[in-house]
């Protein structure tokens, strides 16, 4: 072999390995940056979840459901209000 084919094969065999490391570098920063992206998401899913509990905390008081039951007239449900779903929707009796 003549030292022109040695070298055009060793240069194409640099340049492919150059290539490769370049489209696995590229992809490695692709998914670095998904990631980022991912882990802002949660921790703002994070924070809204936060905020949703203390929310539904603060709304679900027990002294302020009292009131609302006083002022719409609210009582407990009797046991004669509770029927099974086939009663229901069967028309039949109890």
């Amino acid at each position: 072999m003549n030292k022109w084919a040695v070298f055009s094969a060793f240069f194409a065999l640099v340049a492919l390995i150059f290539m490769a490391t370049m489209h696995v570098k590229n992809d490695v920063q692709a998914l670095r940056d998904k990631r980022d992206r991912l882990v802002e998401r949660q921790m703002r899913l994070n924070e809204s979840m936060r905020v949703l509990q203390a929310e539904y905390t603060y709304l679900s008081r027990p002294e302020r459901l009292r009131q609302f039951a006083s002022v719409l007239n609210l009582a407990p449900v009797g046991s004669m209000q509770v029927v099974p779903l086939t009663v229901a929707f069967d028309g039949g009796q109890p």
